[in-house]
């Protein structure tokens, strides 16, 4: 069976051939980690120490009934914060193990958006790197919270996880915890909405094995995988589940440097890898080690935000006889909607013909284009809001109404404006959202902007994001001055932001003063149209 386009502009992708476990995930997992456990789980690329399913499934199972002995239920919501190390997972497994939610979250985040997040799922226990230990007993002490705190090391103050993997009389008979339904929520991801304010989404059982068969069938090569992203990020996590239910073996990075990338793929045979954009830019940049064999990587998917035809050309170059494409997926739908399959033939082609097309149909995703002001379903070559229909797909918002996330049709908004063309290639060329990405991380307008109004000289301000090749896009930011304050300048305001926010939330792209900014009749900013006129007037290209 192949994509089709049907007459009324409806692409009905490949259905995905799919039994799921009717025991749920953490079933899942223990039934193959057991079956495998001979077979590396993961390697840890700083010490080259190898860890079995075996191994990893014993501490997984005394973490779990650490968990049962205080008192945790399928109710419960088990929090993380770690970088990747060979114990970050073991938490993570021991959630579904008990038939618990886990909600990963990521070292690199600041205290008042651990706060928020914090707030929404109120963790039950929570395992967090030494780093952040004392950030998280500020959050936990401000939320009035009776969240206990586990750290990933001996701590005087707190137990640490080695407390959790000591032996367990019931180990041995120890047996996971039957989900209810395959469809309730196993893992709660964050994604930042268009109102600057984290949601969580809730991913049920059933999708993300989905989405880990899925990458299995597409063809992709999962021996030895490599991914730089932590459990945050819905990236890691299907890369997870997959390796786990193949039995094949992560390799475990703490942090992405390019010359570490580069090393890697040789040292540990890596056959499939995934980066950001601006990862791969880095890569580039510090250039193809002399002499370095990538002849083991099969695979390379680049994804989580833009990337330019010329940029991925050259990255492709650097890696003969290794499958280089974009791929483009969402939180939403736990994973991929579309990729250039390797294990199709006609994809293969397409991938090095077409290098800016984010690919074709995932299997069992049905997509339609949808026209903003009139609704229609567009066919080839016009622009609209991707929508997707598909069985892998969230619950819903976390403990927050989900209104809008579907039409009322049931079609899943993406948020994203893409086209397609007569080979079913997709094309991501913007988003209905107002989020920027920076180096795939999502930045709300309105924090910069709120930043911008406490400066006195500040009447209005508005912010978006100018295209950059490296890293997504930066922000910029468009200021009208209070009448007296006219001589204000550029850099002042500038210094007065990044001061104030997160590195990866700077204003890079600059002040630009305007005398007023153009408004709707209801009072909203035209924020597209302000952004369009801006860039043309830089010749930036959107």
């Amino acid at each position: 069976m192949e994509d089709m386009l049907g007459e009324d502009n409806i692409i009905r992708g490949c259905d995905l051939q799919f039994e799921p476990n009717p025991g749920g995930l953490g079933v899942e997992l223990f039934q193959k980690m057991k079956k495998n456990k001979y077979y590396t789980a993961q390697i840890c690329a700083l010490t080259g120490h190898r860890d079995t399913y075996g191994s990893l499934l014993q501490r997984s199972i005394r973490t779990a009934i650490e968990m049962q002995n205080r008192g945790v239920t399928r109710e419960d919501v088990i929090a993380l914060c770690t970088y990747n190390q060979l114990n970050s997972a073991v938490p993570y497994v021991a959630t579904f193990l008990v038939g618990a939610k886990v909600a990963a979250l990521d070292p690199t985040i600041s205290f008042e958006d651990t706060k928020h997040l914090i707030n929404q799922v109120c963790p039950k226990l929570v395992f967090v790197v030494p780093e952040c230990k004392d950030m998280y007993e500020d959050v936990i002490s401000e939320l009035a919270l009776k969240t206990q705190i586990i750290v990933f090391n001996d701590a005087s103050d707190y137990d640490s996880i080695s407390f959790f993997l000591k032996p367990k009389e019931a180990e041995n008979d120890f047996r996971p915890v039957i989900a209810s339904s395959i469809h309730d929520t196993a893992i709660i991801f964050f994604s930042s909405g268009t109102t600057g304010l984290a949601k969580g989404i809730c991913i049920n059982h059933y999708t993300i094995m989905g989405q880990a068969v899925n990458i299995s069938v597409s063809g992709l090569i999962s021996n030895v995988v490599c991914s730089f992203a932590t459990f945050y990020w819905i990236s890691s996590a299907m890369i997870f589940v997959q390796t786990v239910m193949k039995g094949h073996t992560r390799l475990i990075c703490k942090s992405f440097t390019p010359k570490d990338a580069w090393e890697l793929i040789e040292k540990y045979k890596v056959t499939q890898m995934f980066v950001a954009p601006s990862q791969a830019m880095a890569m580039m940049k510090h250039g193809k080690p002399e002499g370095l064999n990538t002849a083991t990587l099969y695979d390379l998917m680049v994804g989580g935000g833009p990337m330019s035809s010329e940029n991925m050309m050259a990255f492709k170059d650097l890696f003969p006889g290794t499958n280089v494409g974009l791929v483009y997926g969402q939180t939403e739908v736990a994973g991929l909607i579309t990729i250039f399959k390797p294990a199709v033939r006609k994809d293969i082609i397409l991938m090095h013909s077409k290098p800016s097309s984010s690919g074709r149909p995932s299997f069992g995703m049905w997509f339609k284009v949808i026209d903003l002001e009139t609704e229609e379903v567009l066919g080839p070559n016009r622009r609209g809001e991707l929508r997707v229909k598909t069985k892998m797909q969230l619950n819903g918002y976390y403990n927050i109404p989900s209104d809008g996330i579907w039409d009322e049709d049931g079609w899943l908004k993406t948020g994203d404006v893409c086209y397609y063309d007569e080979d079913l290639c997709f094309y991501i060329v913007d988003r209905i959202k107002e989020m920027m990405k920076y180096q795939s991380w999502h930045i709300p307008p309105a924090l910069l902007e709120g930043v911008l109004q406490q400066h006195p000289a500040v009447r209005t301000a508005v912010v978006f994001g100018v295209p950059h090749d490296e890293d997504g896009e930066h922000p910029m930011a468009v200021v009208v001055l209070m009448p007296d304050c006219q001589d204000v300048r550029e850099e002042e305001l500038v210094e007065f932001v990044n001061c104030r926010v997160d590195n990866r939330q700077k204003i890079r792209a600059g002040i630009r003063f305007m005398d007023s900014i153009p408004l709707t009749p209801s009072g909203k900013v035209k924020r597209k149209a302000l952004k369009d006129f801006v860039l043309e007037e830089m010749k930036y290209r959107i």
